[in-house]
């Protein structure tokens, strides 16, 4: 069960981000580690945006091996740890989270490299506050160290919306719905922007929420 709730924790820190604005750094020595990042990322953006469902797992795990590949050759790419964290994470969703408990650590462990190696990396900040929210505090959640991360994010990507989604379900879990409704229709204003349909989805079904909570 601890370890369940772990997991539905580490994907819904990544769930919750978008990739629209991702930017790979500009060089790592390498145009063949660059090429392979640069798909990684590519089909993530499909599986998220434009493949059917039914498609969808294919596309995660080729992400998945692209960066994993990057990796091989380059341990030290903050943003291919990020990718195959993302990518891990939607593929273990949509599979058998019970049956892949023991991946876990390694899961997380690339979302923590992301950071050591690159502490402005504005996802997985983000990704970090996400699942610092979702955590209870007997497995190491904390709202305070939650908001830190996720305004740090914000400093460095202002128009990411899923980044703004976590900071609005911070205010609702601290009662402050009129704080979250804000980070909400922004969340909603640049989701629509970058053509974000599930983070849309998202920030309008918790605006509904709030409404409900306080007619």
């Amino acid at each position: 069960m601890i370890r369940s709730r772990i997991f539905i924790a580490l994907v819904a820190a990544s769930l919750l981000l978008s990739f629209g604005e991702l930017s790979l750094a500009s060089s790592y020595g390498d145009a063949n580690l660059e090429a392979k990042l640069d798909g990684a990322l590519r089909h993530f953006r499909v599986a998220e945006w434009y493949a059917p469902a039914e498609d969808r797992l294919q596309y995660y795990e080729r992400a998945e091996q692209l960066a994993s590949e990057v990796l091989s050759v380059n341990p030290e790419v903050a943003d291919a740890h990020f990718i195959f964290f993302a990518a891990k994470g939607r593929r273990l969703q949509a599979g058998n989270p019970l049956a892949s408990m023991w991946e876990l650590d390694s899961l997380n462990d690339h979302l923590a490299r992301a950071l050591q190696l690159d502490p402005t990396h504005a996802r997985a900040l983000a990704a970090k506050g996400g699942l610092l929210l979702d955590l209870p505090g007997f497995l190491g959640g904390d709202r305070r160290a939650a908001r830190n991360y996720l305004e740090r994010a914000l400093q460095l990507n202002p128009t990411g919306p899923g980044t703004r989604l976590q900071l609005a379900r911070w205010y609702m879990k601290e009662g402050k719905p009129e704080r979250a409704r804000e980070q909400l229709v922004l969340a909603a204003h640049y989701a629509c922007r970058i053509r974000r349909g599930a983070t849309l989805i998202q920030a309008e079904r918790l605006l509904a929420e709030l409404d409900s909570e306080h007619l």
